[in-house]
């Protein structure tokens, strides 16, 4: 099949502003299911917790917010590490793209005061198409850009999870194997 996996690797999937706007949401729901939610990995050595967050609109809102509030709050501490993966820039500024591009200001500092309070370790973010890697209150927050193919340099981040931490580094589609 075209959409099987190659390299039997997790893949998280999120969705986006186009999949909320432009027609998609039934069939991400059809395709992936749920929006938000978390998993635990497992590796020989620790289980880490990766939450996924659905900022697609450019808020969580209410329901999601609080429904995150207590699973840091019940579950954080459990965990080696903690990841959360979120389409939208919660650091951006630029209100071109109406509500999908930035965060109230509001929930962008209650979230960076949840996730420096929960030791969150990384805070995956897209929707910006570049890349950034930001440090604030002790949380990395690389910004991913752009996998896709007619991008002029279309990449992906590979990360490296160990017990003295993690490492990333982004991938260029054009050198990745396989290609």
């Amino acid at each position: 099949k075209e959409n099987e996996q190659k390299f039997n690797r997790p893949v998280f999937v999120i969705p986006g502003n186009h999949d909320m706007f432009f027609g998609q949401w039934d069939e991400f729901k059809e395709l992936f299911g749920a929006s938000v939610y978390y998993v635990e990995i497992q590796s020989p050595t620790g289980t880490d917790l990766v939450i996924a967050l659905d900022s697609a609109s450019g808020t969580l809102g209410k329901k999601q917010m609080e429904w995150l509030k207590t699973l840091l709050a019940t579950s954080r501490s459990s965990y080696r590490h903690c990841i959360i993966i979120t389409h939208t820039n919660i650091f951006k500024t630029d209100n071109s793209q109406m509500t999908s591009g930035n965060m109230p200001l509001e929930e962008t500092y209650e979230l960076a005061d949840l996730f420096s309070t929960y030791d969150v370790d990384l805070v995956f973010q897209g929707h910006d198409h570049y890349r950034e890697d930001l440090y604030f209150k002790g949380v990395r927050y690389p910004l991913i850009g752009t996998i896709k193919d007619a991008a002029k340099s279309p990449e992906y981040l590979k990360v490296h999870i160990s017990q003295e931490g993690f490492e990333y580094e982004w991938v260029s589609v054009q050198s990745a194997p396989d290609r």
